[in-house]
């Protein structure tokens, strides 16, 4: 799926940036980009260092020149909100250098879970598009969810965009996430309204069958939580909010919803409280709140 989605081929250079974290992964990626012809040219960066590299240029010049001389680019860190800055830096850098080039990012994924790159993805990248032509259609998208005891709960949002796809090619100049796998849309601002149950999963817990989370969502942002259990609601909480009170954000848009996903992705057969992975299953609806929130479908 790398392959395809980056459209490399015999000769071409890949620069994988990875960690002390994930050195089979690395491994694989090689002996695999050698099966294909492909120079896979890693640079491990640790983990413990990544934090201080926030910005383009503020990254090493070992790495801004290895993403300015490379075909195509990979980027196989942690899941965190502590990394994502680094992430981002490395992705960004690598868009503003090249016109044609690709790059994959690959949050949280480990040797288990390369599996999932293998599938039909003809079949998934042609229902991304059925479903984004369908979205154009809308002004307006409606999620109803029902709680344990039956209750349903509607959530509103306007459409401020054209809908986008998450297929399993990059466009030339850009980047996106690995798996792929999904079509989402972006409500407007400060519009969405009412609440939403959660069942499946938050970034780094995965709910257990009895356990649900009700977000309850006015102008666009999250001002309340419920869960089954009081350890739940602290989970997710802390997502959010530095403390029990709404008005204490771990940012000013922390709490703000600002993506409706679908998952299309049939390799993926569990969730893993990952949402690089948990917003592409197949069936699932995901609405993005700084992370993804798996919601009951």
């Amino acid at each position: 799926m790398i392959q395809r989605a980056l459209a490399m081929g015999r000769n071409d250079e890949l620069l994988l940036v990875t960690t002390d974290r994930h050195v089979e992964e690395t491994k694989l990626l090689v002996s695999v980009g050698a099966s294909l012809g492909i120079d896979v040219c890693p640079l491990m960066l640790p983990v413990a260092a990544q934090h201080r590299y926030c910005e383009p240029e503020a990254l090493p010049g070992v790495i801004r020149a290895a993403i300015e001389k490379c075909s195509a680019m990979m980027v196989l860190v942690e899941y965190s909100p502590e990394i994502t800055p680094f992430r981002m830096a490395l992705l960004s850098s690598f868009t503003q250098k090249h016109g044609k080039g690709r790059a994959a990012s690959l949050p949280g994924v480990t040797l288990e879970q390369f599996r999932y790159a293998i599938g039909d993805f003809d079949a998934m990248d042609q229902l991304a598009q059925h479903l984004a032509e369908a979205l154009l259609r809308v002004r307006e998208v409606e999620i109803e969810t029902r709680d344990r005891a039956g209750v349903a709960h509607k959530l509103r949002a306007p459409v401020s965009a054209r809908p986008t796809m998450c297929q399993s090619v990059v466009h030339e100049g850009d980047w996106d996430n690995i798996p792929s796998g999904e079509t989402f849309v972006l409500p407007e601002p400060k519009r969405a309204e009412g609440s939403v149950v959660i069942d499946g999963s938050v970034p780094g817990l995965v709910l257990h069958p009895e356990h649900e989370v009700l977000l309850t969502i006015k102008r666009g942002r999250v001002v309340g939580i419920q869960a089954t259990t009081p350890q739940v609601a602290q989970h997710v909480k802390a997502l959010f909010f530095t403390d029990e009170s709404p008005a204490t954000t771990l940012s000013p848009n922390s709490h703000m919803l600002c993506e409706i996903g679908f998952g299309l992705n049939k390799s993926i057969d569990r969730l893993y409280g990952t949402p690089v992975f948990d917003e592409k299953m197949y069936g699932s609806v995901h609405g993005a709140i700084v992370r993804s929130c798996g919601l009951r479908t």
